[in-house]
């Protein structure tokens, strides 16, 4: 809320002081932590732990707990918030978390961790099991907290209930550091390169016009092209060269930023990259 921003505005300042100015604004990084921690709608915490007044918090033996609880809350699992509430209940108390709602935050933040390591692999896919294991929840509460992490916009993913799966498409960073941006300029150069053949491959197309007077026929180009689901039930339903040509229309005008909302649509559905269908297809298709 407002008066948390104007904390954590009032404690950059901070930042590039020494010891007695850091001491003093103690008892405001607490507050700020407590805050932050409590908050509903706040799951990323390595900025505030990365302020001076934060970080100056473990030279005191008062408040290092505090500091730990933040640490845990920015890149730790569930099982280490459970040990560390039995032996500091005391602390929860002072930045005023309640055990109960602490745990529930804790649990997202573990599935979303459990998020990119499932990403990783080549299905995305976790069981039940992996997700209850993960989070310190029962197996027929899994569903629940995958829907609330989609709510709450922590990730993305997709249940599958008869076969007790969660397929993750995308998973908020807990942290952002040098590997996080290193990522992310790879993804945007991958999504550039898509772009760019996807429009290229649309410029191809035939007018209606053109189609009409060329006759019956296909063509793969467009037939295989990853599409958002609107355009895609158009293409399914081409079957001759005049079709696709009123596809080809429709495509055309729908907006880069449909495109782009969709990007993670089509790598995630393992449609083959663009530059391949443009290479195959050719001129003549």
């Amino acid at each position: 809320d407002a008066a948390q921003a104007w904390l954590l505005l009032l404690l950059r300042e901070c930042d590039g002081g020494d010891v007695a100015l850091l001491s003093a604004h103690a008892n405001r990084a607490l507050a700020a932590i407590g805050g932050a921690l409590r908050s509903p709608t706040h799951f990323q915490y390595d900025t505030l732990a990365k302020l001076a007044v934060v970080k100056h918090l473990g030279s005191n033996a008062e408040h290092k707990s505090a500091l730990e609880l933040l640490r845990i809350f920015t890149e730790g699992e569930v099982t280490e918030f459970t040990a560390f509430a039995q032996k500091h209940p005391k602390v929860l108390e002072q930045l005023g978390l309640e055990h109960e709602g602490a745990l529930a935050k804790m649990r997202l933040l573990s599935l979303v961790s459990l998020g990119h390591k499932v990403m990783a692999t080549p299905t995305r896919e976790a069981s039940f099991q992996q997700v209850a294991a993960a989070t310190g929840v029962d197996a027929d509460a899994v569903e629940l907290l995958v829907l609330e992490a989609i709510s709450s916009g922590l990730l993305d993913a997709r249940i599958d209930e008869l076969r007790g799966t969660v397929r993750i498409t995308r998973s908020m960073h807990r942290t952002f550091g040098p590997a996080q941006w290193k990522a992310l300029h790879n993804e945007l150069g991958e999504w550039r390169t898509h772009v760019q053949a996807l429009l290229e491959v649309i410029g191809t197309a035939p007018s209606p016009s053109e189609a009409g007077a060329a006759g019956q026929g296909r063509v793969p180009a467009l037939a295989h092209v990853g599409l958002p689901p609107a355009v895609r039930k158009c293409r399914d339903a081409a079957e001759s060269l005049t079709e696709v040509a009123a596809l080809a229309t429709v495509v055309r005008v729908t907006s880069l930023t449909r495109v782009t909302r969709h990007f993670h649509e089509w790598t995630a559905t393992g449609i083959k990259p663009l530059t391949e269908v443009t290479a195959r297809s050719g001129p003549g298709g």
